[in-house]
């Protein structure tokens, strides 16, 4: 065999023995086979171009088991200045139906107690986060119910079951959410807990998912599919030209992707030749 058959054939092994330790670090990290998720919507865009640091159309996300960490939500991110993907809390994969959604978690709930007339909500996570309100309809707010700063819980009446919890000044965009916090205990058993949900996206997604008609409930645990953790910016984009979704690809990310990959190939080229300029001083010598 030719000396130089032997150094692709060496080289080919090399290659296919880093992506297989790439791939099962991956895997060890994330707790989940495959260990990442290609974006193919624009609901988390922070604008109409994508950027590194948010998850946009066409990127891929490296995703843990929700068993391996502690969902952090929007409201207790905007306290502790927690942050991910350049707004505060965890953007969380969750299925509904026969789909998977990844949006944002934004607020954690328990449903204490729920009769006839009242239902009492747990919500410590809102102690000493200003950005929230109950209020009408119309945006009002009202004042038949309980809130006890102590320990978080939150007592509605009958009287106010079209009572909406409103949080303000959400995201970049600054948008103002609300949900009616009645519907959402009809779906659900005493001691229960879920999250409100919602998309990054202030043109496409202004308001919960809930109260936009993507899912109809709180998202409980048994949902929550996997945790978003690491962005892999523009190489997504690969699968959804194969699919034919090129329409859904931003405009700037084909040719960052492409110049990402010329910038590899010309990295890779430049190491062999390193490689070869120093073998052959060595021979020389």
């Amino acid at each position: 065999m030719e000396k130089s058959t032997k150094q692709y054939i060496i080289a080919a092994v090399a290659v296919i023995a880093a992506v297989g330790i790439v791939l099962g670090g991956l895997v060890l990290y994330s707790g989940m086979y495959p260990p990442f998720s290609v974006i193919n919507s624009g609901s988390m865009m922070h604008s109409d171009d994508s950027s590194i640091g948010t998850i946009d159309t066409g990127d891929m996300v490296i995703v843990q088991d929700p068993d391996k960490k502690d969902i952090v939500t929007y409201v207790e991110g905007a306290t502790t200045g927690y942050s991910k993907f350049g707004e505060y809390g965890d953007v969380i994969i969750y299925r509904d139906g026969n789909r998977n959604i990844i949006h944002r978690a934004m607020l954690e709930l328990t449903l204490q107690s729920s009769t006839i007339v009242s239902q009492t909500w747990s919500i410590p996570s809102l102690i000493g986060y200003d950005d929230w309100d109950i209020v009408d309809s119309s945006g009002n707010s009202i004042k038949y119910y309980t809130w006890n700063e102590t320990n978080g819980t939150l007592t509605l009446l009958l009287i106010n079951a079209n009572a909406r919890l409103q949080l303000t000044d959400v995201g970049y965009g600054n948008t103002t959410c609300s949900v009616t916090l009645w519907n959402m205990g009809q779906n659900m058993e005493e001691g229960q807990s879920g999250y409100l949900t919602k998309g990054d996206n202030a043109r496409t997604n202004p308001n919960f998912d809930q109260s936009l008609g993507i899912t109809d409930s709180l998202v409980t645990p048994d949902r929550i599919q996997s945790i978003a953790s690491v962005e892999i910016p523009w190489i997504g984009c690969i699968k959804l030209l194969f699919n034919g979704n090129i329409d859904q690809i931003p405009g700037n990310s084909i040719f960052c992707l492409i110049a990402s990959i010329i910038g590899l190939i010309i990295a890779i080229f430049a190491i062999n030749y390193a490689i070869e300029r120093h073998l052959s001083k060595k021979n020389e010598e």
